[in-house]
């Protein structure tokens, strides 16, 4: 059963400047490999602390990292942000809301 997959409203505005970037590919192959497994090990992902404590990360790039929060319960992987982490202070967002699903920012990098 795949994992569902939704994304904050800051996410969304990453999405835009990731596809701007060229570097939409990369994120999306994370996506891919969250919806699949979001404990996957390959690319390894990196358990944040601090003010993102119970989050993850998964690089896209150098400087970008895609965060995501992983609701076991609900089967749901809240994307937080897709571009760099140190860009402002983020914080996590409360419980799922889901604002835009997977499909939706699928075809609106495509």
């Amino acid at each position: 059963m795949k994992w569902q997959l939704v994304f904050t409203r800051q996410a969304q505005k990453d999405a835009k400047k990731l596809a701007a970037a060229g570097l939409w590919p990369k994120a999306e192959e994370l996506l891919d490999i969250l919806k699949e497994n979001p404990f996957q090990n390959a690319p390894p992902d990196e358990k944040l602390v601090g003010d993102l404590a119970g989050a993850y990360s998964r690089r896209i790039n150098v400087q970008h990292r895609l965060v995501y929060q992983v609701l076991e319960q609900d089967r749901i992987v809240k994307v937080i942000r897709m571009w760099t982490h140190y860009e402002g202070s983020i914080q996590l967002p409360a419980p799922p809301k889901a604002v835009a699903s997977y499909q939706s920012l699928r075809t609106k990098h495509h």
